[in-house]
């Protein structure tokens, strides 16, 4: 019980040595049109977010067909336009799921 507790509390908390996507490369793999590339790229992003939030996010956007997959790539992509190249992708998905 107390090893389920403990491993709860460390997914929780916040990791700091991530991947850090940004939307720099993120943007950059969207101008090549390389479908595959672009969404490993946002699902890179997905696997920056912090805590519990990650695994839910993760099986929506594995669940999610691929006609909603493209709208949430798009609305990443003017977000990230917006905010410029050195922002965190992991910001963007989260405002945007």
């Amino acid at each position: 019980m107390k090893k389920m507790a403990l491993t709860a509390l460390l997914l929780a908390l916040p990791v700091t040595a991530m991947a850090d996507e940004s939307c720099g490369n993120f943007m950059a793999a969207k101008k090549t049109d390389n479908e595959a590339r672009v969404l490993d790229s946002y699902k890179d992003g997905i696997r920056d977010l912090r805590g519990l939030e990650q695994p839910a996010v993760m099986k929506q956007f594995e669940n999610a067909d691929l006609a909603q997959k493209k709208v949430w790539v798009e609305r990443a992509y003017s977000k990230c336009k917006r905010r410029g190249a050195g922002e965190d992708l992991a910001n963007v998905i989260t405002d945007i799921q």
